[in-house]
């Protein structure tokens, strides 16, 4: 994730989805828009690009991360 120039960025789990962040900030600036289109919501919840990039130095470090792999309901 970039914040303010390319040279400040911060490392994250995974590539984010577009829809999984759409749902986030749903879920935290517009809950009663995201209750009246739950399903569609629940299933951008846990879209996913790719799979893990986040290496063992960046761990150490300040990091996003998230779960990727959900089990199946």
């Amino acid at each position: 994730m970039t914040i303010n120039s390319p040279g400040c960025r911060i490392a994250c789990v995974a590539p984010l989805h577009p829809y999984r962040f759409i749902e986030f900030v749903y879920r935290h600036f517009y809950p009663d828009l995201r209750s009246a289109e739950a399903a569609w919501f629940d299933a951008a919840a846990t879209q996913n690009i790719g799979s893990r990039v986040l290496t063992r130095d960046d761990a150490t470090r300040p990091h996003i991360m998230w779960e990727i792999h959900h089990p199946p309901a």
